[in-house]
């Protein structure tokens, strides 16, 4: 699919979606990989996620890359938060979480800055507060950004990132 055109949104209950039906969500091209870093992208089984199933990104190290969740327009104003269940090597101290509105106006934050509670079987619990995202319009969300795993100097990592129970809370 051509980039942002052709690619059918994931739909306005991005929590079900992605929290349950990953893979239809992917399979129907709501997850846009983009950049050369970025080596592959898929759903991944993993019996430690609630569904079951997780999305699967593995970067090069080498240059920019992430993927969009491509969300239609989704009203966030109810939620307080976006969260999501990380599994990722403990070198990666950087990974820009970024949401766009219907305008394209976009807000990025660090998500490993927003770490909540111990890691527990290997995932980190994120919870970033949408008063963060400042500038966007949280009533039409039409992206979600995962993007550029670095290290504490800001140097792009090679790494297996493993993305659960996106939602917004």
């Amino acid at each position: 699919p051509r980039y942002p055109d052709q690619i059918e949104a994931a739909g306005p209950d991005v929590a079900v979606v992605l929290h349950t039906d990953l893979a239809a969500a992917l399979s129907g091209a709501s997850v846009n990989p983009l950049g050369p870093g970025l080596l592959s992208s898929d759903v991944a089984t993993d019996e430690s996620a609630e569904s079951g199933r997780a999305l699967r990104l593995v970067f090069t190290g080498e240059s920019w890359g992430g993927v969009y969740v491509i969300l239609g327009v989704h009203d966030a104003r109810p939620a307080t938060s976006v969260s999501m269940r990380l599994k990722l090597p403990d070198d990666v101290a950087g990974l820009e979480l970024k949401l766009e509105d219907a305008e394209t106006n976009g807000r990025s934050v660090n998500a490993i800055e927003h770490v909540t509670g111990p890691e527990v079987d290997g995932w980190k619990t994120i919870r970033v507060p949408l008063a963060e995202f400042a500038g966007i319009d949280l009533s039409r969300v039409s992206k979600l950004g995962l993007w550029n795993p670095s290290d504490r100097s800001g140097t792009f990592v090679a790494c297996e990132l493993i993305v659960a129970e996106i939602g917004f809370d």
